[in-house]
């Protein structure tokens, strides 16, 4: 069988001798430029030649950019560069560490001629590939690399709009351009979580130039962005959900830094809306779940707050919405902390009721710390009735879940109302 030929982009005069990278680089981007739809090719000149895939290549390859701009026209090179980048990122075999470097450098190189101003969508598409690149990137700092990630994303999403995309372009590369975006919002919030788990693990402490204050301000620009992003036409459905998606991890993180509780109601719109669009079944399960969640938490912070009839209508809210997500636990807890409120309102009917509603779901699900409130509660409650007999078998049960449970903080709590019940019983009168 004969050794397989294919076409190379020569190299212009009066260039640098070629390397075997150089040579094997310009094969390469002389195969995309015939076959740019089929990557097989592609993958087939790159095992053939596993050894070429190296830092020689990465080293050399902006100076080939740089040449090959002498003969062609700027804008077909960055396009085999952009090209060749996302064949490199998708091929699995051999030095993943080097692939992801090199696929960085050709992107970077496509971006000098791709630029905003010039070509906004193809230098939102790169800047695309780009975050891709940095969110999976092996070498250097982590945090570095997700912040430079994120960094692409949002630079790509601040010009994805009508102006920069007119309709008949978005119809000419509807399917490559909605697959692309959707790539995008779903590596961006996989890039925002995962920084932001780094983070935790630093203890917070971002890298030099990049401070926590700057980081919240980031998020804002983030949040800006998705919240306009998720009502464009061309995001259609899928992308919609991913959008929402992101946008309530982002405002659910930005409440952990400034506890403003409409960050946590509307993170649960953008939840919410994610699960009435999506038509996976599990998916609509989670986000209902989540957007319950942020519900729940926003009740509780209202009621601490002192807002106890805006904390219940959240709280009833976050039942329902657990009720979607079809979780007996979170409405056991939605129920409870009802219970709570309601006692603290003087409200000791609904509150009885609550409290044993969310003590019979708790006890469907085995759950031994939602019966030990549940009994807590219902003790506490019966006690301000003047019900001490009945105050002192709902703690004396509390006592013993949390007995065995071993959770002394709580157990010493209810051990105190336990023992004043005890005292009320003793100075009452034998009937």
């Amino acid at each position: 069988m004969g050794t397989a030929h294919y076409p190379t982009m020569a190299p212009p005069l009066n260039s640098p001798p070629n390397t075997p990278e150089a040579e094997f680089l310009r094969t390469v981007l002389a195969q995309i430029d015939k076959t740019r739809e089929d990557p097989e090719l592609v993958f087939d000149l790159f095992r053939a030649d596993l050894d070429k895939l190296n830092e020689a290549l990465l080293e050399r390859l902006p100076q080939i950019f740089e040449e090959l701009l002498v003969e062609e026209k700027p804008s077909k090179i960055a396009a085999l560069f952009k090209i060749f980048g996302e064949r490199l990122q998708e091929f699995t075999l051999d030095n993943r560490e080097i692939n992801i470097e090199i696929s960085i450098a050709a992107y970077q190189s496509a971006l000098k001629v791709f630029t905003r101003e010039a070509f906004p969508p193809q230098w939102s598409m790169t800047q695309i590939n780009l975050g891709s690149a940095y969110g999976n990137r092996i070498l250097g700092n982590r945090a570095v690399n997700l912040i430079d990630a994120i960094a692409a994303y949002k630079s790509a999403l601040q010009v994805i709009t009508c102006d920069t995309f007119p309709k008949d372009w978005v119809l000419k590369h509807q399917s490559n351009f909605l697959n692309n975006i959707l790539h995008m919002l779903e590596g961006y919030k996989i890039v925002l979580e995962d920084h932001l788990l780094t983070l935790e693990g630093y203890g917070l402490a971002l890298v030099d130039y990049e401070s926590a204050e700057n980081f919240a301000e980031n998020l804002n620009e983030l949040i800006s962005n998705l919240q306009e992003a998720q009502s464009r036409d061309i995001l259609r459905a899928i992308a919609y959900v991913t959008a929402n998606d992101a946008l309530g991890f982002a405002l659910d993180y930005r409440y952990g830094l400034n506890y403003d509780p409409t960050d946590l109601a509307q993170a649960a719109a953008a939840y919410h809306r994610a699960a009435e669009a999506t038509k996976q079944e599990s998916d609509k399960v989670l986000y209902y779940e989540k957007a319950a969640d942020r519900l729940y938490q926003l009740g509780v912070a209202l009621t601490q707050d002192g807002q106890w009839y805006e904390g219940l209508a959240a709280l009833e809210t976050s039942h329902a919405t657990y009720r979607d997500a079809h979780s007996r636990l979170g409405r056991a807890d939605a129920l409870q902390q009802m219970g709570r409120t309601h006692y603290l309102m003087s409200n000791f009917d609904k509150a009885r009721i609550h409290f044993r509603d969310a003590l019979r779901l708790y006890k469907a699900e085995a759950s031994l710390p939602g019966q030990a409130a549940c009994h807590a509660g219902l003790g506490r409650l019966m006690l301000r009735l003047n019900f001490v007999d009945d105050a002192i078998a709902e703690l004396h049960q509390a006592c013993a879940l949390y007995t065995q449970l071993d959770d002394q903080a709580r157990l010493a709590e209810v051990q105190q109302v336990y023992d004043l019940a005890q005292k009320v019983q003793a100075k009452q009168p034998v009937a």
